[in-house]
């Protein structure tokens, strides 16, 4: 900061002794301001929640349907339809292949139900099982993600083979 007064006066001594030859250092400062920002707790806000109960009378039309359902009986080609129950082969199937494992059927009922279920389809009818089994597998994950398909295929390909007339 300079500050300048206005002077009308004689020279002095001290004066004419600032004007001799000499270094006079002038140090320049200047200030910068810092802006920041600090998170602070203005407010605290609690809610809360009252439960009540009321009763109230709702006047609407409701739909009713009812649906008729059929086993299906054998085919023109000779393969009977997914309908057909083979629960019982299935359980002697898994006693003789899996029974001594120490599982139960239960793990392996979904994988015979899958593999009859599939042989039905007409996507797949008329289709090897070598033809149709990197889809079925790719399928089989997809539906079952906690069951493993080199697991359970041998139980996929019975259900198949049973609804194929291959068993």
């Amino acid at each position: 900061m300079v500050d300048r007064q206005p002077v009308d006066r004689e020279v002095t001594a001290g004066d004419e002794a600032a004007w001799r030859d000499q270094t006079i250092e002038v140090v320049e400062m200047s200030e910068e301001p810092v802006v920041q920002k600090r998170a602070r707790v203005v407010e605290e806000v609690r809610v809360g929640k009252e439960a009540t109960e009321r009763t109230e009378t709702v006047r609407d039309n409701l739909r009713h349907t009812e649906v008729k359902t059929e086993q299906l009986g054998t085919t023109a080609k000779g393969m009977t339809g997914a309908g057909t129950d083979y629960t019982s082969d299935y359980q002697r199937d898994f006693q003789t292949r899996y029974g001594a494992s120490g599982g139960d059927y239960g793990t392996y009922a979904p994988a015979y139900e899958y593999g009859s279920t599939v042989a039905a389809d007409p996507r797949y009818q008329g289709k090897s099982w070598t033809d149709v089994e990197p889809t079925l597998r790719a399928d089989y994950g997809r539906r079952y993600p906690e069951s493993s398909w080199d697991r359970m295929k041998d139980a996929v390909r019975y259900g198949w083979d049973k609804v194929t007339g291959k068993r």
